[in-house]
């Protein structure tokens, strides 16, 4: 935690030890006060925290400080994976990330309930069979928090929208749409007078245009 940022991270940086100094390294002097202990999360969450204070946004600064980490990495020549199953909020807003740099992510599952939205990650395989399991890569972003509050979260298209980037999220494509507008119903009133004239057109004037149509067709074959 540090000021109104909190964060959570499930994963590891590979080889970690062989680039910790050099990665600390690139934490500012006027956040590096702040790391209390020695872990590689600490060291991911100032560096987004660098990031989002030269006027990142969010994702864009989780993103950096991933990228930094592995670019050390590269040049170690360190062959163990980077995992990252992250989540930051700002008292407002919740950023959720899944990535690694090989094809084992640590888990990320994201439920909508009504009144709440819970993203939660475990040091345990991923079962991606699960139906909020969120697949690696996917970020989805919302400028405000407001959008799912109590008072907003009953609008109909809030709800919709919110839900759609949910299923989006975690595959479920099929999900994914926008619900057709509702059906109005209407009625037509005529008078019996009305209703006779239609009826006639329906049985003689419609059937009779055909038959003469086919007739013109006929004769100017025959022609």
């Amino acid at each position: 935690v540090h000021g109104r940022y909190m964060f959570m991270h499930n994963g590891q940086i590979g080889g970690y030890g062989a680039i910790r100094r050099r990665l600390e390294a690139l934490i500012p002097d006027t956040l590096y006060g702040a790391r209390a202990g020695t872990t590689d999360s600490e060291a991911l969450f100032l560096l987004a925290l660098a990031d989002m204070e030269a006027g990142a946004g969010p994702g864009e600064a989780l993103a950096g400080a991933i990228g930094r980490a592995l670019g050390l990495m590269e040049q170690a020549d360190i062959r163990e994976p980077l995992r990252c199953a992250a989540a930051l909020a700002d008292g407002e807003t919740i950023h959720a990330l899944r990535w690694s740099s090989d094809a084992r992510p640590p888990s990320l599952y994201v439920c909508a309930r009504p009144d709440s939205v819970v993203v939660a990650s475990e040091r345990v395989s991923v079962r991606d069979n699960l139906p909020f399991s969120v697949r690696g890569g996917r970020l989805v972003v919302f400028g405000t928090g407001d959008l799912i509050a109590n008072n907003r979260i009953a609008d109909a298209a809030d709800f919709n929208f919110f839900m759609g980037a949910v299923n989006w999220t975690v595959d479920r494509d099929a999900q994914f749409n926008i619900p057709a507008r509702p059906i109005e119903r209407f009625q037509l009133s005529l008078s019996a007078s009305e209703l006779t004239r239609l009826r006639y057109s329906l049985l003689l004037l419609l059937p009779g245009a055909a038959a003469i149509l086919g007739l013109i067709v006929y004769w100017t074959r025959r022609s």
